[in-house]
């Protein structure tokens, strides 16, 4: 767990109090009595919509200049395409992905879309000076790709896949995963029957 001396500045969105809440362990949480937990959560809902709301006037009441000032890391490098999760961000950027993600999660996909519009739209609007008509976040721009799991198998048929392979076709991405977790199962499911015929006959 990370300490006071590890954290920066206290009290910001979330109170000192906040923070020691959040860095508990989800057990220690459920020791807690019901009352306080609700009080502790309604309280921890009411900062950060407040501390939203707190971004309205940083944007619409500094000017671009002083706003750019806040970005102090290194020009963006070209971004690893195969996985994302190896996107080099650091300072306020990665703090910035932190945002989107909480953002992401807490709002429906088509409202999140929206927000992003909006809040372009808004940016332009009110910090260059230029007559911004419209501002369109198309959802097929924001491609996601989820790995193989049960929910999905039907889609990655792995016949078809060998198929695909024996023709000399290139696998997508999440069919060369599909393809992958199918052999790992297989081979698990191996190793049990021949398990199972090993001890088949044991009488201990």
């Amino acid at each position: 767990m990370a300490s006071h001396d590890d954290l920066p500045e206290q009290n910001s969105i979330l109170s000192t109090g906040d923070r020691d809440f959040l860095l508990k362990s989800e057990d220690e949480r459920l020791k807690m009595k019901e009352n306080t937990l609700y009080k502790k959560w309604s309280r921890l809902k009411s900062r950060v919509n407040a501390g939203m709301w707190d971004f309205g006037l940083l944007f619409s009441r500094l000017d671009s200049d002083r706003i750019a000032k806040f970005y102090d890391g290194p020009e963006p490098a070209p971004r690893e395409v195969e996985n994302i999760s190896r996107v080099s961000l650091e300072g306020f950027s990665d703090h910035a992905a932190n945002v989107v993600a909480f953002l992401y999660r807490a709002l429906p996909y088509p409202v999140f879309l929206r927000a992003i519009e909006a809040g372009i739209y808004r940016a332009e609007r009110n910090g260059e000076g230029r007559r911004m008509v419209s501002v369109n976040v198309d959802s097929s721009a924001i491609e996601r790709m989820y790995a193989p799991t049960g929910e999905n198998e039907d889609k990655y048929d792995i016949d078809t896949l060998r198929d695909k392979l024996q023709r000399g076709e290139e696998l997508e991405t999440l069919e060369r995963m599909a393809l992958a977790q199918a052999l790992e199962l297989y081979e698990n499911s191996r190793d049990v029957k021949e398990d199972e015929k090993r001890f088949s006959h044991r009488t201990d």
